[in-house]
């Protein structure tokens, strides 16, 4: 099996699909590490932001149920945040993150 590695997917957006690497095919699992700028866009509507950068491939997400997503005011300029997702058979998804990351 491949290692997991950090795949850029645009300025300030890097990520880990587990599933092509050391996670389990089903649930589609992902790590995004994002920029201050991205994650704010992320924040906005999560489940635009995935299927925009089509982070599950050709199965785009129907939902994002989001649960103790890191606060803004949390973390300080220049700050990385990563989310973790996991894309479900049904197309629904589910997605936290954290501020205190140390890569």
């Amino acid at each position: 099996m491949p290692a997991a590695k950090w795949k850029k997917l645009g300025k300030g957006i890097y990520a880990v699909k587990l599933w092509n690497t050391i996670g389990p095919k089903f649930p589609q699992i992902v790590a995004l590490r994002l920029s201050r700028e991205e994650y704010k866009e992320f924040l906005k509507n999560p489940k635009n932001y995935l299927n925009g950068f089509k982070v599950f491939g050709k199965t785009p997400t129907k939902e994002v149920s989001t649960f103790q997503l890191a606060s803004l005011k949390s973390g300080k300029p220049g700050s990385t945040y990563v989310v973790v997702t996991k894309h479900n058979w049904d197309c629904t998804s589910a997605a936290t993150s954290s501020s205190t990351v140390k890569l």
